[in-house]
């Protein structure tokens, strides 16, 4: 027997939770745009958690609760130190020619802030992958690291830096967070 449109009006209706995973955004590059776009990600990710919590009645602490306790601290220390006292396949690379074949600044990007960021990370990655942590640490190994970055930057660069690191900022031959803000600057001035 077919309904009039009053009595279909007069049946309830009921929304169905529906819920599926929700993984929270991840990092995968520095970039200005990408960490725009990750920022954009991440706040709509916390609202649609939000609301899942609201509706559902769970505590929104415990469903964006982050799994770094899954790591013990004993777990990260016989990482790090298994890490730290071996070179790669125990034998010392000619560090020099390691560097200079890799350790290279990518001009691809146009945000010159992620394109030095970046480069000190590879430098960065570079003595992690070849176990050369343990050569590098210490106020002595930041002197020979700062001395690395400045020697596998571009020509133009690296000259600007080198002056400026020997009139005014000595420091940033042994401080790598103030070599940083120097090469940060004076590639924004090439740029």
């Amino acid at each position: 027997m077919p309904m009039s449109a009053n009595q279909e009006l007069d049946y309830p209706t009921v929304a169905h939770l529906i819920f599926a995973v929700t993984a929270a955004p991840k990092v995968e590059d520095i970039s200005h745009e990408a960490l725009t776009q990750w920022i954009d990600l991440h706040l709509e990710y916390e609202e649609t958690m939000r609301a899942r919590c609201e509706l559902s009645g769970e505590d929104r602490k415990s469903v964006m609760r982050s799994s770094k306790d899954e790591l013990t601290d004993e777990f990260i220390w016989d990482w790090i130190m298994t890490t730290v006292r071996n070179f790669k396949d125990n034998a010392l690379p000619n560090i020099d020619e390691l560097f200079q074949d890799r350790l290279v600044m990518s001009m691809t990007k146009s945000d010159v802030d992620a394109r030095v960021l970046e480069y000190f990370h590879l430098c960065n990655t570079i003595v992690k992958n070849n176990g050369l942590a343990a050569l590098f640490s210490e106020e002595d190994g930041a002197k020979k690291k700062c001395k690395i970055l400045l020697n596998c930057l571009p020509e133009e660069l690296k000259t600007r830096v080198i002056n400026e690191v020997d009139f005014r900022l000595p420091t940033a031959k042994s401080n790598i967070s103030v070599l940083f803000k120097v090469v940060s600057e004076k590639a924004l001035e090439i740029d």
